[in-house]
């Protein structure tokens, strides 16, 4: 993947820049948001309450600064801890996200929900697809040489009104071999899949000190990326690949890039934003992250804001946006 440069014309700004910037955005440019909450990879049940607790007071400033801006037409998650929130958790999220959003209909929106495998029945998926959720992404963590349990998800979540299931699977974590990588794909594939992630996650596994670093990772997206072209599936951005109309269990559907015609406006620690031409980046410390809010500041630790003359019309992929920022910072 190559990153859009950052133009040499973008001016960097602080905090109180980043709240004059938003202050002064053109009202006439009223598409909607892409709301993308980030999650720490890391984070224990307990601390993952206490984190909850700060992003919605995240997101609701940012609903306050976007007065008027506010509708949300894409609701994504980034991370894997997503997946491990409880029922009252996820509900308690999305309540506080309705309080201060506008979400657009269910047909005109992309409302992603994340979960893992364990604990995914068709109660429970019913009971999200009432709620407004209309996507489905299944992580899928660890070896799992058999493909029913996911097949079976997939089936329910697509009975219960899903418009797309998703799979998520990491490669290049520690312990993990090119035969495990493999078996993954193997029992992704077998759900038929509309859309499978694959997630470079060296952090996440048995401890960081066994990471896979460099050729191996490539060498791992490399087979991933092969494997997902013979069975019928193209890129669909960074990370993405999606199911070929006419392949193997494909279903009739038009799917957008991500944050096609959106603002992006991304919640939590080292979440990133791109606002007309206010772009930005919060803290990446969890726990300065915790004390600008505690401070109620937006916990923006930079940004840069692009000459209207060289601003792109469509908001770029959301990972292309993180990787402008890191390689700014190097």
């Amino acid at each position: 993947m190559h990153a859009h440069v950052p133009h040499p014309g973008a001016v960097p700004f602080g905090f109180n820049d980043y709240l004059d910037a938003v202050a002064r955005l053109p009202a006439v440019d009223a598409r909607p948001l892409s709301l993308r909450l980030h999650f720490p990879a890391d984070a224990s049940s307990q601390g993952l309450a206490r984190y909850l607790v700060y992003l919605k007071r995240e997101a609701a400033m940012q609903a306050v600064l976007l007065s008027g801006l506010s509708t949300v037409r894409q609701l994504g998650f980034e991370g894997l801890a997503p997946a491990r929130l409880d029922e009252c958790q996820l509900a308690d999220l999305l309540r506080c996200l309705r309080e201060h959003f506008r979400f657009m209909r269910d047909e005109l929106g992309d409302y992603e929900v994340v979960l893992g495998l364990d604990g995914l029945t068709p109660e429970r998926l019913w009971k999200l697809r009432r709620q407004g959720f209309n996507r489905l992404r299944i992580e899928l963590a660890g070896v799992h040489g058999d493909a029913t349990p996911l097949r079976a998800a997939a089936a329910a979540a697509r009975a219960a009104g899903f418009r797309s299931v998703g799979v998520a699977l990491g490669y290049g974590m520690p312990d993990q071999g090119f035969a495990d990588l493999r078996r993954m794909l193997d029992v992704a594939l077998a759900a038929g899949p509309d859309l499978v992630l694959l997630c470079h996650r060296p952090g996440a596994g048995r401890g960081q000190d066994a990471t896979v670093h460099g050729a191996i990772a490539q060498r791992m997206q490399r087979l991933g990326s092969d494997r997902l072209d013979m069975a019928g599936y193209t890129s669909a951005g960074p990370e993405r690949f999606a199911l070929l109309p006419g392949a193997s269990g494909s279903r009739p559907e038009k799917r957008p890039s991500p944050l096609d015609g959106t603002h992006l406006v991304g919640c939590g620690v080292a979440a990133c934003g791109d606002l007309g031409a206010v772009r930005w980046l919060n803290e990446t410390d969890l726990h300065e992250y915790y004390a600008r809010l505690d401070r109620n500041e937006v916990p923006v630790a930079h940004g840069r804001h692009i000459p209207q003359a060289t601003f792109a019309g469509q908001t770029r992929p959301y990972l292309m946006q993180v990787k402008d920022f890191q390689d700014a910072d190097q």
